[in-house]
């Protein structure tokens, strides 16, 4: 419902702002429209939700120690990586979460510099143009906001529940800046796996659509691709910080 109220208060503003006409169908659908995309995505945590098994939960307990090490942990960004991958259904949520905007960015990019701000193609013997304006670069930092904010909140949660292992490194002497560290090196991954995911699939589509990709579209496709590793590191921030500020008591407790 909150989603809800933010599309309808958005398309005000666009309704205001570009003079626009709003008809109440296309009021009903956007706000429609959103509130279903939210219950879609409700429907896998519901339906995991349903399997747990009170006597699974019972016999793990609050704490459930997972052994699962892909690299030696030898280094803050060994620990790092082993959580980013054994945690990888949350870290792909994530990464997709950035890349699919960035991916819109790198492309609108292109056209704009490249293509003079038209996208011309042919698609099922059918001639197609499209103009790339301010307001799809508005929507794309909306996107990335909300792809910002989605990070946060994902490693905000997985510092929640790595209270107690965060407790144990500063008892056995890491400092807070160490902790930090540890958590923006996650980060750092999320943004480093959607800068892959941007530069691939950016490529592939401005090849798709004209057949041709030159020195000058891969260097503006790469600079898009830096966006992905900003987010990622900006989203773990705040995480990173209230990391840093937890005690071994918190952890012991």
């Amino acid at each position: 419902l909150f989603a809800t109220a933010i599309s309808w208060f958005i398309l005000g503003v666009i309704s205001v702002t570009s003079q626009d006409a709003v008809t109440p169908i296309r009021f009903l659908l956007t706000g429609v429209f959103a509130h279903t995309v939210y219950i879609i995505g409700a429907l896998l945590p519901m339906n995991i939700v349903r399997k747990i098994s009170p006597y699974e939960a019972m016999r793990e307990g609050e704490i459930t120690v997972n052994g699962k090490r892909i690299l030696r942990a030898n280094s803050i960004y060994a620990i790092a990586a082993n959580h980013f991958l054994t945690k990888w259904k949350r870290s792909f949520l994530s990464v997709l979460a950035i890349a699919l905007p960035s991916t819109l960015l790198a492309v609108f990019l292109y056209i704009t510099v490249r293509m003079q701000g038209v996208m011309f193609t042919s698609l099922l013997g059918e001639y197609v143009a499209f103009e790339v304006g301010t307001f799809h670069y508005v929507a794309i930092a909306i996107a990335l906001l909300i792809a910002l904010l989605t990070t946060t909140e994902i490693n905000w949660q997985n510092v929640s529940e790595r209270q107690q292992e965060i407790g144990v490194l500063q008892a056995i002497g890491w400092r807070r800046q160490s902790i930090r560290k540890l958590i923006l090196a996650e980060g750092l991954y999320t943004g480093v796996a959607s800068m892959i995911f941007v530069a691939f699939v950016a490529t592939g589509i401005v090849f798709f659509l004209y057949r041709e990709l030159t020195g000058f579209g891969i260097v503006l496709i790469l600079l898009a691709s830096l966006v992905p590793i900003l987010t990622g590191v900006i989203g773990t921030l705040i995480p990173a910080e209230r990391a840093s500020r937890l005690t071994p008591m918190n952890g012991i407790r």
